[in-house]
């Protein structure tokens, strides 16, 4: 750092830190001192950069997958059908003709519930919401029939019906 010798009392004044300042204040007469030139900065006042060849080759986005740095609007991504919708709607299909299989059902309707959190929180890059829709029209309509048919079964053996 450069001294400087006040005018008004010929007072040595050194300025005080390392930021650049066009003037500084003389501690013994309080006159402003400009300097004709600032203090300099350090030579490297911020981190190294690294290399291009040592930077990270993959941005892991939400689901966990691993994206290329470069995906921009030439290489967009389509969006994929979740497979949760998939199964919510094969499992509902298939409870129809297996008599409202309860289990089957209550399945397509857990699968289908799931699939709609997993494409909400997805920003985008799944689809397949009406497929998770349809799966649980389908479940929740196989489980009320279901219900029907056993509580309409139950009620006729109550009555004897089945006796023979």
């Amino acid at each position: 750092m450069s001294e400087t010798e006040c005018p008004h009392s010929d007072f040595k004044v050194e300025p005080a830190g390392k930021m650049p300042c066009p003037a500084i204040q003389c501690p013994h007469c309080g006159e402003i001192i400009q300097l004709s030139s600032p203090p300099s900065l350090p030579a490297d006042p911020l981190p190294p950069v690294l290399p291009a060849q040592h930077a990270v080759p993959y941005a892991v986005q939400s689901l966990g997958r691993a994206v290329p740095d470069n995906a921009g609007p030439a290489s967009i991504r389509q969006p994929t059908t979740s497979w949760m919708a998939v199964l919510s709607l094969i499992l509902a299909l298939l409870s129809i003709p297996a008599c409202c299989c309860a289990p089957l059902s209550i399945a397509a309707v857990v699968c289908g519930h799931i699939g709609l959190s997993d494409i909400r929180r997805s920003a985008g890059s799944l689809r397949g919401d009406d497929l998770c829709i349809a799966g649980l029209i389908i479940g929740y309509v196989a489980i009320l029939l279901w219900a029907i048919i056993s509580i309409g079964i139950g009620g006729l053996s109550a009555c004897g019906a089945f006796a023979r």
